[in-house]
C-alpha cells in the first residue's frame, strides 16, 4: 500500500523541491539497507551516501548525524505502516475476509525492506516517539477495526482476540519470505493460505 506521508516528520531539513523529496527517499532508502544490513553501529554515513549516489554534504544537510538519519527511517516506517492499515481499513467491507488476508500479507511483503531496519534501531537504542510497544498498539488497534468492518457480526472482543494472532503471523512474514526465496520454495503462499482461511473461518464468508 502507499502511504499518505513519503517524507517523515523527522527531518532535520524538509526538502522543499520535488528533486530534494527524491534525494531524501533515496537516502532513507539506503539507510534502510545499511541498518537492516549491519545493524545501527556498523552502518555508516559515508556508505548510506555512497548507495544512494549522493555526496556525503548533501546527506548531512538533510540529516546532521547518523542518529537523526535513523529517527526519520523510524518515523517513515511508522508511519508508512499506519497509513497502510488504515487504507486496508477503509476497503474492508469491499475486500471481504478472503481479499482482507490478501491485503495485510501485501503489505508486510512492500514493507519489509523498512521492518528489518527499525527491528535493528529499536534493538538497538532508545527513539524518542517511536517503540516497539506504539507500533504494537497501533497494528492491534488497526487490525481489529479491519476484522470489523469485513464482518461486524465477530463483535468487538473476538475482533481483538483474532488481532493478537494476526500480528504475530504478520510479523512473521518478511523473515518467512527471506527464507523461502533462499530456499526455493514458495513459502508466501503457504502463509496467504494459513491467513486466508483463519480469517474466512471467523468470519463465517468468503
Amino acid at each position: 500500500m502507499p502511504s499518505q506521508k513519503s517524507i517523515p516528520s523527522a527531518l532535520a531539513r524538509e526538502p522543499k523541491r520535488l528533486r530534494g523529496k527524491r534525494r531524501v527517499e533515496a537516502l532513507l532508502d539506503a539507510a534502510a539497507w545499511a541498518f537492516g544490513e549491519k545493524g545501527y553501529d556498523g552502518a555508516t554515513m559515508t556508505e548510506i551516501a555512497a548507495r544512494a549516489d549522493t555526496a556525503i554534504g548533501s546527506l548531512y544537510q538533510f540529516f546532521p548525524s547518523k542518529e537523526a538519519l535513523a529517527d526519520a527511517l523510524l518515523t517513515r516506517y511508522g508511519e508508512r505502516l499506519e497509513a497502510g492499515l488504515q487504507q486496508i481499513e477503509s476497503r474492508a467491507a469491499a475486500l471481504g475476509p478472503a481479499g482482507l488476508a490478501a491485503a495485510l500479507v501485501d503489505l508486510m511483503l512492500e514493507l519489509r525492506g523498512d521492518r528489518a531496519s527499525a527491528i535493528a534501531l529499536l534493538e538497538a537504542r532508545d527513539v524518542a516517539g517511536v517503540s516497539r510497544a506504539a507500533l504494537r498498539q497501533m497494528m492491534l488497534r488497526q487490525l481489529s477495526a479491519s476484522l470489523l468492518a469485513a464482518g461486524p457480526a465477530i463483535g468487538v472482543a473476538r475482533a481483538q482476540t483474532m488481532s493478537f494472532v494476526l500480528l504475530h503471523a504478520m510479523k512473521a512474514i518478511p523473515r518467512l519470505a527471506a527464507e523461502g526465496e533462499a530456499a526455493g520454495t514458495d513459502v508466501v503462499g503457504e502463509v496467504r493460505s494459513m491467513i486466508r482461511l483463519y480469517i474466512v473461518h471467523a468470519l463465517g464468508k468468503p
